[in-house]
């Protein structure tokens, strides 16, 4: 009897472990970002690209139901938030849900979803345009991988109409759409018009997720997606524990003007002045990844180092 009590105690206890091991979303220590960058857009064209951040803050009571803020900033320093939407999570189903500002409340996203599952509940009421009355969402592969350390879910969902896909996207379990964590639908409802990327993604100030397909976390000037130029230097040691070089490739002295960036765009240093060579010391960095942008004779190169 007391073998079997103790069984029991402790496929309780796992259960719990199991479940803690969840990754919650609704929660104050996280931050996303995301990007558009009108790449799509027919005819081209230069536009400078829209970022902004989101995080879940500020818990709120609505009709006798709890709540958390929908906070969005489109300041690259993450300072000014505004409210833009109300959230809240199901722990138990693993399900989130958001409601914007006009009360319309759905279902975005399900964490507790299995391979071959059809979706009907979907919906995301900051965009209702994307029709959702149209089509279903089928579950059509969930596999894990490993971020930071954590394995984490990974849904690859497929929008059908009437049989027909109309798009596909993939949801990772406590990060959200690979569009945005608020971008949801975008990826399986077909629509079009938009190139929408979830950039970055922090867990107490520390970042955990980068989109390999961009340099930066924050996009808020045209320039910051200009294309790199055959280089007239070499940057060395990179990675380095301790100091990078940039030598110019020429031996004589030119003026040079060198702008570090974090990868949320921030400007972190800016040097100007005669030199063929300049060092940056490990020690005015924390480890991470950077951004150089750096001028010679009036053409400017861009790239990144990483000091580990």
């Amino acid at each position: 009897m007391k073998k079997k009590a103790l069984f029991v105690l402790f496929l309780v206890l796992s259960m719990h472990f199991v479940k803690a091991q969840t990754s919650p979303m609704i929660v104050d220590w996280k931050l996303w970002s995301t990007v558009d960058d009108y790449s799509s857009l027919i005819g081209g064209g230069t536009t400078a690209p829209e970022t902004y951040y989101v995080k879940f803050d500020q818990d709120t009571m609505i009709d006798m139901v709890a709540y958390t803020k929908i906070l969005r900033s489109d300041d690259v320093d993450a300072v000014d938030f505004t409210c833009i939407g109300f959230a809240r999570e199901d722990l138990d189903n693993h399900k989130v849900y958001y409601r914007n500002m006009e009360g319309d409340e759905g279902c975005v996203y399900n964490f507790s979803a299995e391979q071959g599952d059809t979706l009907t509940e979907l919906f995301n009421p900051f965009h209702p345009f994307l029709y959702y009355e149209d089509y279903d969402v089928l579950v059509d592969t969930v596999y894990e991988i490993m971020i930071d350390g954590s394995p984490r879910k990974v849904f690859e969902l497929t929008g059908l109409s009437d049989g027909v896909v109309s798009g596909v996207e993939k949801v990772i379990e406590g990060i959200g759409s690979e569009f945005g964590v608020l971008e949801t639908g975008h990826g399986y409802s077909g629509v079009v018009g938009w190139h929408l990327r979830n950039l970055c993604y922090w867990e107490n100030d520390q970042l955990i997720y980068h989109n390999d397909e961009y340099d930066y976390c924050f996009y808020h000037d045209e320039s910051l997606l200009a294309d790199e130029k055959g280089s007239c230097f070499q940057v060395y040691p990179n990675p380095s524990k301790d100091k990078i070089h940039f030598q110019l490739s020429h031996s004589s002295v030119s003026l040079i003007c060198l702008s570090i960036y974090s990868v949320r765009g921030e400007l972190l240093l800016k040097e100007t002045g005669y030199f063929d060579q300049y060092t940056l010391d490990a020690s005015d960095f924390h480890a991470g990844i950077f951004i150089y942008a750096l001028t010679v004779d009036g053409n400017t190169f861009r790239g990144k180092f990483v000091f580990e």
